[in-house]
């Protein structure tokens, strides 16, 4: 296949394309970008919980180390 002939694809690929979007016809998939704010928002707690958990565990540790010692 020459170099034009794989352009002018791309171009009634892309022309398609913006033939589509413009009548609304757009998929699904294409509405659906990104993450919605509830997802954002209990994707943070959950990585806050688990740094708590975090914290508690590593705090723990070293007052029984600390027990240890003295």
């Amino acid at each position: 296949m020459s170099h034009l002939a794989v352009a002018l694809t791309f171009v009634r690929a892309f022309a398609a394309d913006v033939r589509q979007r413009a009548a609304g016809q757009s998929s699904s998939s294409a509405r659906d970008v990104g993450a919605s704010t509830l997802e954002i928002v209990v994707i943070a707690l959950g990585l806050f919980l688990v740094a708590g958990v975090l914290v508690a565990a590593i705090t723990a540790a070293v007052n029984t180390r600390l027990a240890q010692i003295n």
